[in-house]
């Protein structure tokens, strides 16, 4: 096919012809011809496997083709290297991402750049005020200083795409980047692109967005069975006919002639638009074999979806629930639209409170397979929760409170009287009933301690602390106890630095609480370990204290924190305010706790708190 059409802003930038590549006797490209001109946006269309990326990472050199020539400028390559490809300035934004995840924004910006002197690797502010320079006159807000593997998927797109951007490409290849990137980015992005084609960059993008090409290309070329299908300016491509082109496969190939054809034809005229909902959705064929993830649903679930594809449903929701999966199982079977509210499911190893709709596929009156819709609302669920559990807490609070304050009155003047009694009276019987008396008053005091600090809606005073060095701190005050019941404890940090802004006394009364907890779960004996790390979580950095024990574990979490809640249904000396207490706290001071059953055994908490950044 002849690509040398009218339009473009210039001549040939680059030109491959009579391209071959193959894999065994498999072949990926054949006889392949296409043409970049100067200063112009083309786009590469076609469908999964047609061997777009392959053209792309020729043209870098990533790969070596098998045969045919590449023109770049007009000098002729038989194959291009990756350090000839950035010599003639050829730069790509490759599927997966090469930044180094452990380097900050800025020094993936900068560490290869050779102008930039060696001093400035020691001069950590100066580098880090050139990458803010930069990514801002691109008209960006990513943090420079920010960890790149902290960074959410339209973010690090943005970065791949800056790094490539430092040296001034004559040739930038885009490969499916553009899909992800946010909506709010997306517009500043085209314009950049636009703004390179002016400045006389060509720019190749590989893609699935049909809006964007008509948005932004030039030209369009479609890949299929490792040649150009078709190639022509965007502007004189019906867009309907464009899809049908690229999704729906055309050419003689001897199908079997049953519903298996049908449904790849049917899926695959669909695909451009399924793939990029912003839903979780899975297409199964009437045999409930996977056929489909879109994209969104591979990026959630951290999918592969070369492990899935061509495997039973039941495979990808296999740690779930077996009466779970066999609800959906049967709606599935009945061919009929289905929905379901808050399911506990496991997809690909991550637990989740789903909304499920099930929807037939159908073609000519026929049932070809069916399109499961995954709504999470897991998040939803447990801010309803934890609104709920802090509206009773409030309640019971107040409730606290109040009973505190009277009991205190006539608890004064039961000490006072008891305190009349030792100094009148020298009966030994008497002092001791005394002693009995006092001691269970001191139980009652602790208690009403208790609900007095339940009933704090109120931040104390709070102090910059060391963490690992209060953990420490309550451990030695705990010792003798643990000896004796035979209880081994120990922390493990990987970092002995870290700060966060809270009491210490209401710290240590939550610890003492979960030791006093898992002693209580542990009367054979056993051990609690407890680790720190830092995380990333919303839009800060934040302390996990992970406290775990060896015990039985625990059946059912969801009123572990409500107020009065106890497992010791015969100790009537446990008031079960302990972890709403600890709950209570740790609100507080913006943080989160959570309980959950350890592997293999016993007991974990997890708390996450606010981190003091030095």
């Amino acid at each position: 096919m002849n690509l040398r059409a009218p339009g473009g802003s210039g001549g040939d930038v680059l030109h491959l012809e009579n391209i071959r590549l193959g894999f065994g006797r498999i072949s990926i490209l054949d006889d392949l011809a296409i043409t970049l001109r100067s200063g112009e946006i083309h786009a590469l269309l076609g469908e999964h496997g047609a061997g777009k990326s392959s053209i792309a990472k020729i043209i870098s050199g990533y790969i070596t083709p098998m045969g045919g020539r590449i023109r770049v400028d007009g000098k002729p390559f038989s194959s291009l290297t990756l350090r000839q490809a950035r010599r003639l300035g050829i730069r790509m934004v490759y599927q997966e991402f090469t930044l180094n995840n452990y380097f900050s924004v800025g020094e993936n910006l900068f560490y290869a750049d050779k102008r930039l002197p060696f001093i400035s690797w020691r001069q950590r502010r100066i580098l880090l005020e050139r990458a803010r320079e930069f990514v801002g006159a691109y008209g960006f807000s990513v943090d420079v200083k920010e960890k790149t593997r902290n960074l959410n998927l339209s973010n690090r797109t943005i970065v791949e795409l800056l790094v490539n951007l430092t040296e001034e490409p004559k040739i930038l290849i885009l490969d499916e980047s553009i899909e992800k990137i946010s909506a709010t980015d997306l517009p500043r992005v085209v314009d950049i692109l636009r703004e390179l084609r002016e400045c006389g960059c060509s720019i190749l993008i590989i893609t699935h967005k049909i809006d964007s090409i008509y948005d932004l290309a030039d030209r369009i070329s479609i890949i299929r069975d490792g040649k150009v299908f078709y190639s022509e300016e965007v502007r004189c491509t019906d867009k309907i006919q464009l899809i049908k082109m690229a999704y729906t496969q055309m050419a003689e190939v001897d199908y079997k002639k049953d519903q298996y054809h049908t449904f790849y034809q049917l899926i695959k005229y669909n695909e451009a638009i399924l793939v990029n909902l912003p839903v979780n959705l899975v297409v199964v064929d009437t045999y409930q074999t996977i056929q489909m993830l879109n994209r969104f649903c591979i990026e959630s679930f951290r999918i592969n979806q070369d492990n899935y594809i061509g495997r039973k449903l039941k495979d990808l929701f296999r740690e779930s629930s077996a009466s779970t999966f066999n609800l959906i199982q049967n709606a599935l079977n009945s061919f009929q639209e289905n929905q379901f509210y808050q399911l506990e499911l496991k997809v690909n190893g991550r637990d989740g409170i789903f909304n499920l709709r099930l929807f037939p596929v159908m073609d000519d009156g026929f049932i070809i397979g069916s399109i499961l819709l995954l709504e999470d609302i897991t998040e939803y669920i447990l801010d309803r929760q934890k609104d709920f559990l802090s509206n009773n807490l409030a309640s019971i609070g107040l409730l606290a409170a109040s009973v505190a304050h009277e009991v205190n009155n006539p608890m004064e003047i039961v000490s006072s009287c008891l305190t009349n009694i030792k100094f009148k009276y020298s009966s030994r019987e008497l002092l001791k009933t005394v002693g009995l008396i006092e001691d269970q008053l001191n139980s009652i005091t602790q208690i009403i301690g208790n609900l007095q600090n339940f009933s704090m809606n109120e931040r104390t005073s709070a102090d910059e602390i060391e963490i690992n060095a209060l953990i420490r701190e309550v451990i030695g005050l705990l010792l003798p106890e643990l000896k004796s019941r035979g209880i081994t404890a120990g922390l493990d940090a990987h970092n002995s630095d870290y700060f966060i802004l809270i009491s210490p006394g209401e710290l240590k009364q939550v610890f003492l609480n979960l030791f006093k907890n898992s002693m209580e779960a542990m009367p054979e004996g056993g051990s609690i370990r407890i680790r720190t790390s830092k995380i990333f979580a919303g839009t800060r950095n934040n302390l996990k204290i992970v406290f775990q024990d060896s015990g039985p574990g625990i059946e059912g979490n969801r009123n572990l924190f409500a107020p009065f809640y106890t497992t010791k249904e015969t100790d009537r000396s446990n008031s079960g305010l302990g972890l709403s207490i600890c709950y209570s706290i740790i609100n507080r001071y913006d943080g989160s706790i959570t309980l959950n059953n350890a592997e293999p055994h016993g007991c974990e908490v997890i708390i996450v708190l606010p981190l003091l950044e030095g």
